[in-house]
């Protein structure tokens, strides 16, 4: 299995019915401590903090087989916790949650959601992979204490686990002593008025084992 781990490109505030909009949500990109931030007093909850823009590069043809995304983040406080984490496909908010029960740590780490074989409850094409539009979205709450608390997001990540597409195999003729590569082979039987057909896969014998050296 290949996979391609990228950061995001693009940070973004995005109203949810929360209470509160991130600050600085452009400083997701690196992990360096400058932080999103989001402020938040009991019972209240953030917008979404949207990463997009991952600029993955996964091959035309691969299968997709999972996603892992690992957030950066901290709370100036104990009661810190997810409200909801969910994956962001073709633009829209979708799948399975995936917040975790756990407070928020006090200092720096990452916490990781999915894995390389959970597709957070969809099927995936390369296309939506690849493009700008895709992503995961976090949004934080405060479950008690009297004073404000901030939420703190560093950095986030994303990796997506794929089975390559199988490769074109070709065939190679020798024509004055250079050798072209062969992309079409067609055949016939000799019978007057027959057009020729297609090959689409040529074996040969090596050692009572049979090669595949075309299609």
């Amino acid at each position: 299995m290949a996979s391609q781990t990228k950061s995001a490109g693009l940070g973004q505030s995005i109203a949810r019915g929360g209470d509160t909009h991130w600050i600085n949500p452009t400083r997701i990109y690196i992990s360096n401590n400058s932080y999103a931030a989001g402020v938040l007093t009991i019972g209240q909850e953030t917008h979404w903090l949207r990463a997009r823009t991952f600029g993955f590069t996964i091959p035309a043809g691969a299968t997709i087989n999972g996603i892992r995304a690992q957030i950066e983040k901290k709370a100036g406080d104990v009661d810190m916790m997810d409200e909801s984490v969910k994956i962001l496909r073709a633009g829209v908010v979708t799948g399975d949650e995936k917040k975790s029960g756990a407070d928020w740590p006090l200092s720096d780490a990452y916490t990781t959601y999915g894995g390389s074989t959970d597709k957070w409850g969809k099927t995936w094409t390369v296309a939506q992979i690849n493009a700008t539009n895709f992503g995961v979205n976090i949004a934080a709450t405060l479950t008690a204490g009297e004073f404000p608390v901030s939420a703190f997001v560093d950095h986030i990540k994303i990796t997506v686990y794929y089975t390559p597409p199988p490769p074109t195999l070709n065939t190679k003729i020798n024509i004055s002593d250079s050798f072209k590569e062969v992309t079409n082979i067609y055949i016939r039987d000799g019978t007057p008025g027959l057009d020729w057909k297609p090959v689409v896969k040529v074996q040969i014998n090596i050692g009572d084992a049979w090669k595949t050296i075309f299609g």
